[in-house]
């Protein structure tokens, strides 16, 4: 029979906590809710890089949306405007809520750039427990969502598709996504 010495049952014994704290630590910094939107509607002109009349009136009716049924976001994040201006309009479709909750859009990432966020929001102590909204480009949705924890990967929006909603909830480390809809065409 071998021997184990005290030492290496003491080092797999703290190898075991650091493990255990590092995934509780990881847990404790989830927030509780997410919710991820498309942009609003887009114009007809590829040229024009805001939103539509009835792009701006998603806008409006997202104010409606979450004051009806979800707490108040800390924070609200949008895709940062790219050379091609491209993250214009997940701005302009935030800037409603975001003087009715006097929340400040934060732009940090351009949209290819979905990993970064999901880091960010997963691992900031900040957004411990806490509802965060985002509003990214659909190409990268799902691998936002992914990013987040979702598994397995969303499939891809349509790209005509302005309406939907993803709530991903955190519980004991785990997401989960439900879907839902808000606005009128």
């Amino acid at each position: 029979m071998r021997m184990i010495s005290r030492a290496a049952v003491g080092l797999f014994a703290v190898g075991l906590f650091t493990a255990s704290t590092a995934q509780t630590a990881a847990v404790d910094t989830l927030p509780s809710r997410v919710i991820i939107i498309r942009h609003g509607e887009k114009p007809r002109d590829q040229d024009n890089h805001h939103l539509s009349k009835a792009g701006q009136r998603r806008a409006k009716d997202l104010v409606a949306f979450i004051g009806a049924g979800y707490p108040k976001p800390i924070a609200l994040f949008a895709t940062r405007p790219s050379k091609k201006l491209d993250g214009i309009r997940t701005r302009e479709t935030l800037e409603p809520l975001a003087r009715k909750l006097a929340v400040s859009i934060q732009t940090p990432f351009e949209s290819e750039k979905f990993a970064g966020l999901a880091k960010e929001i997963r691992t900031n102590r900040r957004y411990a427990g806490k509802t965060i909204l985002i509003c990214w480009t659909h190409d990268e949705i799902p691998d936002l969502a992914a990013a987040l924890g979702v598994r397995p990967k969303p499939a891809r929006w349509k790209s005509s598709v302005f309406d939907r909603v993803y709530v991903i909830t955190y519980s004991g480390g785990k997401a989960t996504l439900s879907t839902t809809r808000y606005g009128a065409k």
